[in-house]
């Protein structure tokens, strides 16, 4: 009986865990400027770059995306939008070597949290959006 009992709260703990909602996320970068942008993603240890992409004029690119997770928001109510598990994240305008871009985005200021809920869960955006007044000359 006792091992029945305890098959039987087995089975409702992994069918209350299993309907439970997912929280996915995903941080994003907008290139709404004229210029095409290098994105540069630094590793903390060894510090190196992890992952090197470009976002035209216009586009947008998901920089990490997380998937399935079960316990909460995956950018913590949009504290972890900066530079989450990262070392520090790089633009560079790929068009002009004389501009650069002003916006920290290892900021979470300069990151827009949004968070949905929906029949499969949870789903959590962190959004940065680049524009031509955030692109200003290099400074010497």
């Amino acid at each position: 009986m006792k091992s029945h009992c305890t098959t039987v709260i087995v089975i409702c703990f992994l069918g209350i865990t299993a309907c439970g909602g997912n929280y996915d996320g995903k941080k994003t970068i907008r290139n709404n400027s004229s210029h095409p942008l290098k994105v540069l993603i630094y590793k903390r240890f060894p510090v190196e770059i992890a992952r090197a992409f470009s976002i035209q004029p216009q586009g947008e690119a998901v920089v990490e995306s997380f998937t399935g997770g079960k316990s909460s928001p995956y950018y913590g109510n949009g504290k972890g939008c900066g530079s989450n598990g990262l070392d520090s994240t790089v633009i560079e305008v790929i068009d002009n070597n004389q501009l650069e871009v002003a916006k920290d985005l290892n900021s979470t200021d300069n990151w827009a949290f949004s968070k949905e809920s929906n029949a499969r869960g949870v789903d959590t955006e962190c959004r940065a959006t680049i524009t031509d007044a955030d692109i200003v000359p290099k400074s010497n």
